[in-house]
């Protein structure tokens, strides 16, 4: 998203989805979507009278923005009224009601729709309403309460899913208020005129009143959290450029464990190695990713001593705020991780709290060379471009580690990651048996450390792969939940929605991976997988604008250059298409066709196909065959 072009603003949100949808398909799909049509034929007309506009209808969804809160409110509870009376005839097993929530929130409008925080946490309340029931957030219920003789009945302060906040909900009791009657019609009666303008001065007021205490609140600094942080690339000062794997190791679990401390923003450690072997300015480096503090160190590893220099800097001021230097014996290295970790956050004022601190817990590998080989396995597959070379060193260094110590999580974790690359980029003879030793190493990783978010992504990745959607979206929300900071995992939840036909609920997931990881090697395929959901939505210019921002993170993206031919074929630009995919073809693999791209990213959500024929639309005009 282009932020010279966005406007922040107060926004009240209405999200809305069939309750028992999946059900309701697999039953009788005809007659499903037949009933969806209709109700959809009634309900967008009423958003529109209501003052509303419509954001997204994918799937069984409804995504919409009023100005006022009153309106959004009013449009909830007349849409439940409407489908009310609409499902009256219809047998209780094949009715469809729809479950409301509605917010009031900051949202980023970019002259097209909206996107944000705001989205999210309706949709969130939408999950807590019952069928043909309607949720708001508590600012919503103090903007309307007090102007309607609507009942609300408090369900307390609700944890919602990745919302790091907790948010007070209300359901609002339809049948006390008037049996939907004062607003069971979609078209605005004429008497109602003068109240309609002195309520929307009300609500202009009340949202003047919240920008100001927004104002106030978010004055004079970012809207960065407290704790925003970032760990550069620990320097080796061992003399071997062999060891560097040991330094971008230790930079790694101290990124990981540092994401554990609640409420810190950690800048994710793929951004952070393309500052390695530089001489940087931390506060050139505060700016560029809009963070507080800086750690940074050295190692020297000599033998089985290891000694770690580290300072943390405060980014704004270049004052150093702690510093220490650790000498360990190389077995002692988890302690000294947690100790390290425990003194910056007392540094901070902060507590780590002990059930998140994985390595304060986590039993030591009774074989360290094993766990070494790992590292230098986990090297090969984060640290360098991605090349069938670089995957087969991985591999090597892997089995090395089996035959050690089999009960080493990490290990586990990286076979499941190379297995599944190889299966992704088609580097093996087998794409199944690439996905089925990918599946199996990533089940071993979880079970022997269920609170590794590496390992819960990597999972997710391998059933993506294979198809399982909903599973993966567990597996990455699992990483999430475990780590906040998880840029993958947060694209990783957004190409899951992509894959489940909701393109819209996906963007504020990859938003925030970009935000954690701004300079990611992984974004490459964020930004295709994003251009993709653009695609979908028919947007094919900012689709082709993602295609570009691919190509630009890396030149050798074929997945770039095979969306850039879509998108150029789908914009009338067929000649650029043709050569395009003619320059795709070229890199290879060969022998490119649809059905190999169908077969890559299978899904069992009939939205998703139906959507992604735009996609595949565009690359049959520039050219692709489809066998």
């Amino acid at each position: 998203m282009d932020e010279s072009h966005v406007e922040r603003r107060l926004a009240a949100i209405l999200s809305a989805d069939v309750a028992g949808y999946s059900r309701l398909m697999a039953e009788d799909e005809a007659a499903t979507i037949a009933t969806l049509k209709g109700h959809q034929a009634v309900i967008l007309p009423m958003v529109e009278a209501y003052g509303g506009r419509i954001q997204d209808t994918a799937g069984d969804g409804l995504l919409a923005e009023f100005r006022s809160v009153m309106q959004a409110v009013e449009c909830a509870v007349a849409i439940q009224g409407t489908l009310a009376g609409r499902n009256a005839e219809v047998p209780p097993s094949r009715q469809m009601r729809y479950r409301i929530g509605v917010n009031l929130g900051d949202v980023m409008y970019d002259g097209e729709r909206v996107y944000g925080d705001g989205l999210n946490v309706a949709a969130r309340v939408q999950e807590l309403a019952t069928a043909g029931g309607v949720c708001v957030t508590a600012l919503v219920r103090d903007e309307v309460g007090t102007r309607s003789n609507m009942v609300f009945e408090d369900l307390g302060a609700q944890r919602l899913k990745n919302i790091p906040r907790l948010v007070r909900v209300f359901r609002i009791s339809l049948d006390d208020w008037g049996k939907l009657e004062s607003t069971a019609h979609a078209t605005p009666r004429p008497w109602l005129r003068p109240l309609a303008i002195w309520l929307l001065t009300l609500t202009l007021a009340g949202v003047l009143g919240l920008g100001i205490w927004y104002v106030v609140q978010h004055w004079p600094s970012s809207d960065r959290p407290r704790l925003s942080l970032a760990v550069l690339p620990f320097s080796n000062l061992s003399g071997d450029p062999g060891q560097d794997y040991f330094s971008d190791g230790l930079t790694e679990d101290l990124t990981t464990d540092l994401s554990r401390i609640e409420g810190a923003l950690v800048i994710a450690r793929n951004t952070m190695h393309s500052y390695r072997g530089k001489t940087v300015d931390v506060r050139q480096i505060g700016r560029e990713l809009d963070v507080r503090y800086i750690l940074e160190g050295s190692v020297r590893r000599l033998e089985k001593q290891v000694r770690v220099n580290v300072q943390l800097i405060d980014a704004e001021t270049g004052a150093h705020v702690w510093a220490e230097r650790f000498e360990r014996v190389a077995e002692d290295l988890f302690s000294f991780q947690t100790e390290v970790t425990g003194r910056i956050a007392r540094a901070l004022n902060l507590q780590l709290k002990e059930a998140e601190s994985q390595r304060a817990t986590r039993d030591r590998p009774e074989n360290l060379e094993a766990v070494d080989y790992a590292r230098q396995a986990w090297a090969e597959l984060w640290n360098k471009p991605p090349t069938k070379e670089t995957n087969g060193q991985a591999l090597a260094y892997l089995e090395k580690a089996l035959a050690l110590d089999s009960q080493v999580p990490e290990i586990w974790t990286n076979l499941a990651y190379a297995h599944s690359r190889e299966a992704a980029v088609r580097w093996s003879a087998s794409r199944a048996e690439s996905l089925r030793l990918a599946h199996e190493a990533g089940e071993r990783a979880v079970a022997l450390d269920p609170r590794s978010a590496d390992a819960h992504y990597v999972l997710g990745f391998t059933l993506r792969l294979q198809g399982d959607i909903d599973r993966a979206l567990a597996e990455n929300e699992t990483a999430v939940a475990l780590n906040p900071n998880h840029a993958p995992g947060h694209a990783g939840i957004g190409i899951a929605w992509v894959m489940r036909g909701r393109p819209q609920e996906a963007f504020p997931y990859f938003e925030h991976a970009f935000r954690l990881s701004p300079r990611d090697p992984l974004r490459s395929g964020w930004h295709i997988w994003t251009g993709i959901a653009h695609m979908m939505l028919e947007d094919n210019r900012r689709a082709l604008e993602e295609s570009k921002r691919a190509a630009a993170v890396n030149p050798k993206s074929t997945g770039a250059l095979t969306l850039q031919a879509a998108a150029l074929a789908l914009l009338g630009r067929e000649g650029e298409a043709h050569a395009t995919l003619t320059l795709r073809q070229q890199m290879g693999p060969p022998g490119l066709t649809l059905s190999l791209i169908r077969e890559g990213t299978p899904s069992d959500y009939p939205e998703y196909h139906r959507l992604m024929e735009r996609y595949y639309e565009g690359l049959r005009q520039a050219g692709l065959p489809e066998e």
